[in-house]
């Protein structure tokens, strides 16, 4: 909508075309002065002038429009008005005509002053006027409030505006450019809205004085959702920890196999064009279910509004907003890291760190190896033909082993080992599953972290088939209490659930899990129902996810993009070893913004060279013993070939 009002000319000077014209005129009076034009109401212009002289009987006015012709008749031929008039309201004016007002002095007999016009002027609708940016304009109003008045209404609510006479409320729909003409016209501060049709609404409220001029600006409504309240989605409650947000809603009339889940934004109302989670599908018997948003798309010190919804068809149903913001992430530990000497052979390009200093009051070994792998130095994963410990693997290789440490998961009967990638070739499929405590399969998506062929690092999580790999920012966000994700077997929806396919070619990468921060943020907690910990969206064995304290193993990067491999010990008198939000933690301490979990316990270590660094001993007090596992994958720094 235009909303500009377009001056063509400062002053016109024509003459008369009526009684009294330029050609009869004895000396003329002068002509008034300073002529405005004023828009004082919806349909209704003011011209005001200054008076030309003393001599002056009274007045006509003039108007012309596009249409009309050059001269024009006054309005007021048989009743001027008087001497001392200064202003004319020119009524019964169409929004959007552009015309030009002009005032002629009248003096004795045929003595008159030349006509004088105003600048063109282009009638403003009420919004207009608002915001063509009046200097004269008043306060908005404040406080608008909505709240449903049936299935096809609203009540809508504000505060008083200082000199206020009345106020124009208007309606928008989602998509629609301009608010149209007030749907309502009232002087309470207050009204119902009937009539709608089921939709989003934004509306707005303007005050208007007696002066037309001076009304203020729009102010405008939160967007406003008008749906058939017995069909929307009820939010029963949020809880939260610094890792995720975890929703607990009833979908009402949705059935099973309605599309539902969470909508989310930090700004206005949310809907299905901001960032959405399928829900997963609803427990036997019941349309409520518990559905959990990973911090992996949240950023902390933030409230998002969310909305549970579920469509039908075509048509959309919300519930209301609920607002929430994760917890505040712990405190990082403060570890003092001390440099190892690198022994002959491996370049300074590598270095390791070594630390004793307590975790959380507890004994603590921990070591980690840093290096650039875009250049001389290359992250290489590898797969020994049988199982292997990593000090015999590391030696097979030459002295171009600067460092290595143990990679996945494996079986030690069937030759299974979690997936990875070697010179680009993915060996297993990350598409699977984890059984949980009802001993079904559920669909997961592990954890995947690498770096493609130019040392280049990426963390994602993916979903990965015979043909085809899928690569997600957010895990499939499984609650495993909760009723189970299901899908279709499908490129077309794997490649958009549980997020877009992101663009990436791992080169050297592995699968092990799970992931304990991404994009700087640590995605695991410790919070649990008594059985099962929430945040397990990968669904990893018992043995992996609890809050004991094993050994662990893990593989991270960087925000410059140097790699980190690292290595802790625990189940020893010497190291108590860490949990996984414990992990986590640590590794971006030393300032990873993303890192894995590998293969832990027993079967961690790290080689540097030819030095073994953590122990191999498992065990306290009189139960020490020696555990000297062999593994199926590593992953290291290797002398680039």
């Amino acid at each position: 909508m235009k909303k500009t009002i377009i001056i063509v000319l400062s002053c016109f000077l024509l003459a008369a075309a009526c009684k009294g014209s330029k050609e009869n005129a004895s000396p003329k009076i002068d002509s008034p002065s300073g002529l405005t034009l004023v828009q004082v109401d919806e349909d209704a212009v003011a011209l005001n002038w200054t008076p030309g002289g003393s001599d002056i009987k009274g007045y006509w006015v003039y108007m012309r429009t596009e249409a009309s012709g050059f001269h024009t008749a006054p309005l007021n031929f048989d009743s001027p008005l008087p001497s001392d008039a200064t202003s004319y309201k020119f009524t019964g004016l169409a929004a959007g005509s552009k015309f030009q007002c002009g005032v002629q002095a009248l003096g004795n007999g045929p003595v008159n002053s030349e006509i004088i016009y105003a600048p063109e002027y282009t009638m403003l609708t009420a919004m207009e006027v608002a915001e063509a940016g009046f200097e004269s304009q008043m306060a908005a109003p404040s406080g608008i409030t909505i709240k449903a008045a049936g299935n096809d209404g609203i009540d809508v609510s504000w505060n008083a505006a200082a000199g206020a006479s009345k106020y124009f409320v208007y309606t928008r729909t989602d998509g629609a450019e301009s608010f149209g003409s007030p749907a309502a016209k009232v002087s309470e501060t207050s009204c119902t809205l009937s009539g709608l049709a089921t939709g989003t609404y934004t509306v707005a409220v303007q005050a208007v004085p007696e002066v037309f001029a001076k009304a203020s600006k729009l102010a405008l409504s939160e967007k406003y959702r008008l749906q058939d309240e017995s069909k929307i989605p009820v939010i029963n409650s949020i809880s939260t920890s610094y890792a995720y947000a975890l929703v607990n809603y009833t979908a009402r009339t949705a059935n099973a196999t309605s599309e539902h889940g969470l909508c989310f934004s930090t700004e206005g109302l949310p809907g299905v064009e901001d960032q959405v989670l399928w829900g997963p599908s609803f427990p036997d018997g019941t349309n409520t279910v518990g559905q959990l948003i990973p911090n992996a798309v949240l950023e902390y010190g933030v409230d998002y509004q969310v909305c549970a919804y579920y469509r039908n068809g075509k048509n959309y149903f919300f519930s209301e907003p609920s607002t929430f913001r994760l917890d505040n992430e712990p405190a990082l530990p403060e570890l003092e890291w001390k440099k190892v000497a690198n022994p002959a052979g491996v370049p300074s390009g590598v270095e390791v760190y070594a630390t004793e200093t307590p975790l959380k009051g507890r004994p603590f070994k921990a070591w980690y190896a840093v290096a650039d792998c875009s250049g001389d130095i290359e992250l290489r994963m590898v797969s020994p033909a049988s199982l292997t410990t990593i000090d015999k693997l590391s030696e097979s290789f030459n002295g171009d082993c600067y460092v290595m440490v143990n990679g996945g998961y494996f079986a030690w009967d069937s030759g299974w080992t979690s997936p990875y990638v070697i010179d680009g070739k993915r060996v297993g499929d990350g598409y699977g599953s984890s059984r949980t405590s009802d001993s079904q399969w559920t669909l997961t998506t592990p954890a995947v972290l690498g770096v493609d062929k130019d040392g280049k690092p990426g963390a994602y999580w993916w979903s990965a088939r015979p043909n085809k790999a899928y690569y997600y920012n957010l895990p499939l966000p499984t609650v495993p209490d909760q009723a189970k994700y299901w899908y279709e077997n499908s490129d077309a929806q794997l490649s958009a659930f549980p997020g877009p396919d992101q663009a990436w070619e791992p080169y050297n990468a592995l699968s092990a899990g799970p992931m304990v921060l991404y994009d700087g943020k640590v995605v695991v907690d410790d919070s649990h129902n008594g059985q099962w910990y929430t945040t397990n969206y990968e669904l990893m064995a018992s043995d992996i996810f609890p809050g004991y304290l094993p050994d662990r193993t893990a593989i991270g990067y960087l925000e410059d993009g140097r790699m980190v491999l690292f290595v802790c010990d625990g189940r020893v008198d010497e190291s108590d070893g860490a949990s996984l939000p414990d992990l986590g933690m640590v590794m971006k301490s030393i300032g990873c913004v993303a890192a894995q979990n590998l293969d832990g316990g027993g079967s961690t270590g790290m080689m540097l060279g030819s030095t073994h660094l953590n122990t191999w001993e498992q065990g306290k007090g009189s139960a020490r013993k020696m555990e000297y596992r062999a593994v199926k994958t590593a992953v290291g720094f290797f002398k680039k070939r």
